[in-house]
């Protein structure tokens, strides 16, 4: 098949999904399946799991990037994860409660995921993970193309879902 990005691809996934976890990574290795051991520990205080890739192993100019991203993200929705779009893993209840009212087309779509996952009140944690060299293919995420659309989804959404984040801090699920 197509290659659809690995956003698209874990969105098709999270509305196919009928298990009660879903674990996202790349198709690239980066990350390794593996990986999934060191999340599930944070299940007993989580029910979104972001990952932080340790020592990332982009290239310089790919690592300063996710560095300039990750630091205006942060600041612009107030959260305390290092690596705003690495590998997740989700409870099903969480997929169920933000995926119909996603609307990011872009590499945004992990930033808006944890900004509404947060917005329900879901519990958030973050567990570092080792990340690998890249050896085929090129980040669709380095496109021009796909850099305007990403910062264009960010700068839209920045009012929208810092409104969201003040006007809908629920107690948080129960986990199921």
């Amino acid at each position: 098949g197509a290659n659809i990005g690995a956003n698209a691809a874990a969105l098709l996934g999270m509305r196919n999904a009928t298990c009660g976890l879903c674990f996202f990574i790349p198709a690239d290795l980066q990350i390794m399946p593996d990986q999934l051991v060191r999340c599930l520990p944070a299940l007993d205080r989580a029910d979104y799991i972001c990952t932080y890739r340790l020592p990332r192993a982009d290239r310089w100019h790919r690592r300063m990037m996710a560095r300039v991203y990750n630091f205006a993200v942060r600041r612009a929705f107030d959260l305390p994860n290092h690596d705003v779009d690495s590998t997740i893993l989700v409870r099903r209840s969480v997929i169920d409660a933000i995926v119909p009212d996603l609307t990011s087309a872009s590499d945004f779509l992990p930033v808006e995921m944890l900004v509404r996952a947060r917005s329900h009140g879901y519990r958030i944690a973050e567990v570092v993970i080792d990340h690998h060299p890249r050896i085929a293919g090129t980040p669709a995420a380095i496109r021009p193309r796909e850099v305007v659309r990403t910062l264009f989804d960010l700068a839209r959404s920045v009012v929208r879902l810092r409104g969201l984040i003040r006007s809908q801090q629920r107690p948080p699920q129960t986990p199921q």
